[in-house]
């Protein structure tokens, strides 16, 4: 729907150069008139009053006053007389001072039309319809639970710019963060706070297909917040609106809307008008567009706060069917645990919960119920690829296995072992030779740990440093996760002659929780040389669980022969080649082993006669199985 448009300042000086000419010249033809005494003079001069009559819809007052003086010029002229000339004297003068009168108000009003507080764009409503009208809310802070520092923040420079009379005041905040942290709902809850109506606007309302018609329409915008002052304007996805022209790749529509944005953010600052913006990606914006003298106040939303979680969920679980009872202390349990989690990730737990107990019909919403919620809503499972081992068929020795499943536990049974005073780890460190089976150790502690695996390398990073910021993103939306590094060496050299210092420094900091520290995140990193890591990776916070991973000992050898030749339906010409394997195999990882074995059988079937039968390892066949994968 089309709005009218503005009588544009061109108009209005056009309106002014009308009536100035059209008030003065009868003035003039009256003083002509008077010096000479002329018929005609006279006859024009009412003819003229005629013409302003009807060009300029003057009021009617006033062309009534015209017409008169017009008709009593004329008869004055027409029969003149020493007091009739008198009369035109004082008549001319009259309307005269009348004249420049009614000029001097024309001056008036088109100075009180072009006057604003914002741009010189004018204020009156009276002839332009509002197209963004702000629209009063009911919420207010008191609606939003905790996040007490962030309201404190948001009030004060709110009514620092509301209540400012100073031509240099401050204005224009800009609110940032992750995605669903609630920037939106804070910026109107902060209008209601204030009393003052919103106006919200975000790419979608000013986009256009037509070129320059989006400069237009946020001209447009501001204009209407500059009339309906005081008053909130909230942009969101402001990064939609201000790209970086550095970024632009020269595209002239959208460093036209940038410029557009900046030029009316300026003018607005003398009006009563709160600028507040939003943006997900505060690192995309055009630095210019975000400096200060255009968003004074830069205000991070960050996750929210233990109070907002529990008020979030409450709110969220509130639909729960009438058989199923929340457990409150499982309920405390994930408010603790969630930290860092969205106010949108929390309050979809909560419904995707309801939804869940709805059919389940479960009797008691417990700590596992609320897991389960939040697997199904990440749409993550602990299913792994075909192939993948348990610890219980992996073959090391028993320390090894032992330190294993006791981590586990620690991961599974968390919350009865924290309310002990135990606790969780946070970094664990496989150590050991080339082929101790780190790798396939991992996969096989997340199957017994019940926990999503994200798994990268140092030479993945190499590659693409950003890689590990995004893995830390992706664990942070599947925790509780395990993120396991393998070849760490590199990533977690010392750094005093590492060239790969930076990533050491982000990953300890990730750790560490600059910025903010995820629980639930485990980080392992495999290692073949420990005694090169450096020294602060190792304590106490980071990679302080270590894990040794030995070659494997005779039981463990054993052991895996004897599940292989099961498995493989392979027998022994001679039970003493038991042994002697055995004893051949002390020193060489478990894969070398499989290698060796599998070697050893193929040169047994190339040897057979027939495809029938039981096949039958000779030590000729062991010997030629040593001798291609075992080195010297």
């Amino acid at each position: 729907m089309k709005n009218s448009q503005p009588n544009s300042p061109d108009k209005d000086y056009e309106r002014f150069v009308t009536y100035s000419i059209f008030l003065l010249v009868p003035a003039l033809l009256y003083l002509g008139a008077h010096f000479s005494h002329g018929l005609s003079l006279g006859l024009g001069f009412f003819l003229w009053g005629l013409v302003v009559l009807g060009a300029t819809q003057a009021p009617a007052g006033m062309a009534m006053f015209i017409i008169t003086a017009n008709a009593f010029g004329l008869y004055m002229l027409w029969t003149s007389s020493l007091q009739q000339n008198i009369l035109i004297n004082i008549g001319s003068l009259l309307f005269t001072g009348a004249a420049i009168l009614q000029v001097v108000q024309l001056i008036a009003q088109l100075r009180s039309r072009s006057k604003t507080t914002y741009g010189g764009r004018s204020e009156s409503s009276s002839h332009e319809a509002i197209q963004f009208n702000a629209v009063r809310v009911s919420k207010n802070f008191k609606q939003l639970a905790g996040m007490a520092d962030l309201k404190t923040r948001l009030l004060e420079v709110s009514k620092s710019v509301l209540d400012s009379k100073s031509t240099d005041r401050r204005n224009g905040i800009l609110l940032h963060g992750e995605p669903g942290n609630g920037k939106t709902e804070f910026a109107f809850a902060l209008a209601g706070e204030l009393s003052v109506p919103i106006i919200s606007v975000s790419i979608a309302d000013l986009a256009s297909k037509w070129v320059n018609q989006t400069s237009e329409t946020l001209n447009k915008v501001f204009a209407d917040a500059a009339t309906q002052q005081p008053c909130v304007l909230f942009i969101d996805e402001i990064d939609s609106v201000i790209k970086d022209r550095s970024q632009s790749s020269g595209d002239p529509e959208a460093a036209k809307v940038t410029n557009t944005f900046l030029t009316n953010v300026v003018k607005l600052r003398e009006s009563k008008v709160i600028v507040i913006a939003a943006t997900n990606y505060i690192d995309q914006l055009d630095p210019a567009a975000i400096r200060e003298g255009r968003f004074d106040f830069k205000i991070e939303v960050p996750p929210p706060d233990m109070e907002a979680r529990l008020a979030i969920l409450r709110h969220a679980l509130k639909s729960l069917p009438a058989s199923s009872k929340l457990d409150e202390s499982s309920l405390q349990s994930c408010v603790k645990r969630w930290e860092g989690y969205s106010a949108s990730r929390l309050s979809a737990i909560g419904k995707e919960c309801v939804k869940m107990a709805s059919s389940m019909k479960p009797e008691f919403i417990d700590l596992s119920f609320l897991k389960l919620a939040l697997r199904n809503l990440q749409g993550t499972t602990l299913t792994m690829p075909e192939g993948t081992l348990t610890l219980d068929q992996l073959y090391m020795q028993r320390s090894t296995k032992r330190s294993l499943e006791s981590l586990a536990l620690r991961l599974v049974d968390y919350e009865r072992i924290e309310s002990l005073g135990g606790t969780m780890p946070t970094g664990i460190l496989f150590t050991g030779p080339s082929g101790t089976g780190k790798t396939t150790a991992a996969k096989a502690f997340a199957l017994q740990a019940k926990m999503p695996l994200v798994q990268i390398s140092t030479s993945d990073l190499t590659s693409n440093p950003k890689l590990l910021r995004k893995t830390y993103e992706r664990a942070k939306s599947m925790r509780p996760c395990l993120v396991f590094i393998d070849e760490a060496d590199d990533l977690l050299g010392n750094r005093s002659y590492s060239n790969m210092k930076v990533l050491t420094n982000e990953l300890l900091q990730i750790m560490d929780g600059a910025g903010g520290k995820s629980a639930d995140i485990v980080w392992i990193a495999a290692t073949n040389f420990p005694e090169n890591l450096d020294p602060a990776c190792l304590r106490g916070g980071r990679f302080t669980e270590k894990v040794t991973f030995e070659l494997p000992d005779s039981e463990s050898i054993a052991a895996f022969i004897k599940s292989w030749l099961s498995e493989k339906n392979v027998v022994l010409s001679d039970s003493a080649l038991f042994d002697w394997f055995i004893s051949a195999s002390l020193g060489q990882p478990i894969p070398n082993i499989a290698q060796a074995l599998q070697s050893a059988l193929n040169d047994a079937i190339i040897s057979m006669q027939t495809n029938t039968g039981e096949i039958i390892l000779a030590k000729e066949n062991l010997d030629q199985g040593i001798n291609s994968v075992y080195s010297e």
